[in-house]
């Protein structure tokens, strides 16, 4: 890149002095001040151009964790250092007064994606969007409306106020134009989002999936893995980059300019198969093609064997 050449090496820059026309250094303070009135331009010109890098989106500074993960899908060290295991971590949202909770869970594992009594974490008054993640995996036939019947009665147990539920794939972005729309909705001028979960749930992908639905948001990405524990904090992105899909194309309400969408860190659950297998069986784990049902006729005294 001809500007990174510029700024790192010793090319002289349009308005920068030239390094080979500065005198030698000498012990007398004229000397000093003059060199630090050179320098100051200099290193001026350089943090604007790298900052106007950063805001295009290039040469975006990450640490080595993230690099990794992100164009090698692996870890350095076990992942399970980084999850987070108490569901209390989440208790700060029970005192928050203004917010709409997204709860992520993956419809291959609905018993152990569900956080049990997730509400006495993050309060029962909020107002609660279910989201089932993976739904393109699901055989073409499923009725859609009697899968929502069962997840309703299975939620009760979470002392939720769940609004609605959405099945949705965050992979393809299945389904996220119509998720987008109802959080739309429901959510009140000046409220953040927080997506809430498991571990491993398909959170971060689903920011990924609402920012490519968005005007000029797909030049702006969350970190996403297979590996739980992928985001270690609290990640926000603010609503202003959800143009479209999220806050209307004329730009945010003024109410909106200081609201976000939070990705919180996935609680791990020691339940987990997942908990016994390293980076590269994970891989082979998670399931990624869609199901396809079998029909098997038993007649009298026949026996089937799986496993």
């Amino acid at each position: 890149d001809p500007e990174l050449r510029a700024i790192f090496s010793g090319e002289s820059l349009s308005g920068a002095p030239d390094p080979n026309s500065v005198s030698p250094p000498r012990l007398d303070d004229t000397t000093a001040s003059s060199e630090s009135a050179n320098a100051a331009p200099f290193d001026a010109l350089v943090a604007a151009r790298l900052r106007r890098r950063a805001e295009q989106g290039r040469d975006r500074i990450v640490c080595q964790r993230c690099h990794t993960l992100k164009h090698y899908s692996r870890v350095d060290r076990p992942w399970r250092e980084d999850t987070v295991s108490d569901p209390r971590s989440l208790t700060f949202l029970r005192y928050r007064t203004n917010l709409v909770a997204v709860v992520v869970c993956d419809l291959f594992d609905i018993p152990g994606s569900l956080i049990p009594h997730l509400g006495e974490f993050i309060g029962e008054r909020h107002p609660v969007i279910l989201v089932a993640n993976k739904a393109d995996l699901l055989p073409k036939d499923y009725h859609e409306e009697r899968l929502k019947m069962w997840f309703k009665r299975f939620t009760k147990e979470l002392d939720l106020n769940v609004q609605s539920i959405h099945f949705v794939s965050a992979l393809k972005n299945l389904g996220t134009r119509e998720l987008a729309a109802d959080i739309s909705e429901r959510r009140r001028a000046g409220q953040d989002i927080y997506m809430v979960g498991r571990a491993n749930v398909g959170k971060s992908e689903l920011i990924n999936a609402l920012l490519r639905i968005s005007i000029g948001g797909s030049k702006h990405r969350v970190l996403a893995s297979h590996i739980p524990g992928t985001t270690m904090g609290l990640a926000a992105v603010p609503l202003r980059h959800f143009v479209k899909a999220l806050v209307p194309e004329e730009g945010p309400r003024p109410q909106d300019r200081q609201a976000s969408l939070y990705d919180t860190p996935g609680v791990f659950s020691s339940k987990s198969i997942t908990s016994h297998l390293t980076s590269e069986e994970l891989k082979q784990a998670i399931c990624s093609k869609r199901i396809v049902p079998f029909s098997f006729i038993l007649n009298r005294n026949q026996a089937i064997m799986l496993g």
